[in-house]
């Protein structure tokens, strides 16, 4: 070992399984996906504790239906889909069930669909859903301050059983998504040049 250069040696047990293994997430707050993205949870962003926004650029077929993005399962997580042409946002707090919903259908074509959420009191905030830069729905979400699971971040359909229990099977989407960035809104951190890494 000290040949080699790898003194000192950890010889910690308990400690090392209680630390979390380190996550090639950290310290960003720029995520791209693209349509087929079935990221795992480890290596997948986390919205915990923060304010974030979900922006979708999509081609819309009118009336398409399907899920747009998703992270987590049914007994916890969060999920953007289209219910004929809907916006439709379902947060599943571990059964307690939030769903922001527009009163009107996506336009055909070149669509930017936003979901924004900022927190108001500790883990609880506001999402509003906004269709190329104008607000279409908005509603109170209480989110979980712990890991939603091994699913993480799926772009396009459900991975596995849907967080929405409006919908069934992984319920995918036939229309175009062209990627979905999500940008996190730590507040208290300085830009970092892995912040702008597709």
């Amino acid at each position: 070992a000290e040949q080699y250069n790898v003194l000192p040696l950890d010889d910690r047990i308990l400690e090392r399984f209680a630390a979390a293994p380190p996550s090639p997430a950290t310290n960003r707050r720029r995520f791209v996906y693209y349509p087929g993205a079935r990221i795992p949870a480890q290596a997948a962003v986390s919205t915990i504790g923060v304010d974030y926004t979900i922006t979708t650029s999509l081609e819309h077929t009118a009336g398409a239906s399907g899920v747009l993005w998703t992270c987590g399962a049914r007994f916890a997580g969060f999920v953007l889909w289209l219910d004929d042409g809907v916006p439709v946002y379902h947060y599943n707090r571990a059964g307690e069930h939030f769903t922001i919903r527009s009163g009107t259908p996506l336009p055909a074509g070149k669509v930017e669909l936003q979901y924004r959420f900022a927190r108001t009191d500790g883990l609880a905030g506001i999402g509003v859903l906004s269709v190329n830069g104008t607000e279409v729905a908005r509603g109170h979400v209480d989110t979980l301050g712990v890991s939603l699971g091994t699913v993480g971040f799926c772009v396009g359909q459900s991975a596995q059983s849907p967080v929405s229990p409006a919908f069934s099977g992984t319920n995918p989407y036939r229309g175009i998504i062209h990627r979905v960035v999500v940008q996190l809104d730590h507040g208290d951190q300085s830009p970092n040049e892995n912040n702008l890494i597709d």
